[in-house]
């Protein structure tokens, strides 16, 4: 059985069919304010608390994953004051230092987060270069063959270029460089924030790939306090 690490949320885990597993590659997109750094953040902290003896480790092509978040989030769910020593930030600035960075996934790390992986591959490529998609298509792959070899689990994050309509979904947003990060991810979520108050963010979360069960759809709620059921 593989290694499954909870995302806080008993609707969301058992959407994803109970939890984030090990071994595998998953791609979470939506819209700017969607939740989905938050979601990477509390995955971050579970995946800790899971393997006290192993690290997590941070590849942020934006700049927006502040440990200074995790630390607040951690305050209700975690007494271990040492927990920033095992986890990695690298924040890379071009495409070699990205792909560079795969190097240091090994057996080691239980999870492995690329915050906005096309992110660099459109500011050197564009979006719509054949050469462009090839190399994030490479990228993705081996993340995929990483993601197997060394039993961790490897999230990447991307955003939207447009909402479009189909049979099967009322609105779908289609994200960013979509063929060429989704080739390889064993398993697409899409998130959209749905309303906010002073505490929490709803947020609906709808599996793209694969859909094993008539429901693709879950709620959960994102707090100081992290991720939660509603």
């Amino acid at each position: 059985m593989l290694d499954v690490i909870s995302t806080g949320s008993k609707a969301l885990d058992l959407l994803l069919h109970n939890g984030i597993k090990r071994g595998l590659l998953y791609c979470i997109f939506g819209p700017a304010g969607s939740g989905k750094t938050q979601l990477c953040m509390q995955l971050t902290i579970n995946a800790l608390k899971s393997y006290s003896s192993e690290y997590v480790l941070i590849i942020d092509a934006k700049g927006e994953f502040k440990i200074e978040r995790v630390v607040e989030m951690t305050k209700y769910s975690y007494s271990n004051a040492n927990f920033t020593d095992r986890i990695y930030i690298n924040r890379v600035y071009n495409t070699n230092e990205l792909f560079n960075s795969i190097n240091y996934i090994d057996t080691r790390k239980s999870l492995v987060i690329v915050e906005d992986v096309p992110q660099l591959f459109r500011l050197e490529y564009g979006s719509n270069s054949m050469e462009g998609n090839f190399m994030l298509m490479r990228l993705m792959r081996r993340l995929a063959v990483n993601a197997l070899i060394m039993n961790t689990a490897v999230i990447v994050t991307n955003g939207v270029a447009s909402v479009i309509e189909d049979q099967e979904y009322r609105y779908k947003y289609r994200q960013i460089m979509d063929r060429a990060v989704s080739m390889f991810a064993h398993y697409k979520l899409m998130l959209t924030r749905l309303n906010s108050s002073d505490n929490y963010t709803i947020v609906k979360a709808t599996l793209i790939y694969p859909l094993l069960s008539s429901s693709n759809e879950a709620l959960f709620k994102i707090g100081t306090d992290g991720i939660k059921d509603i």
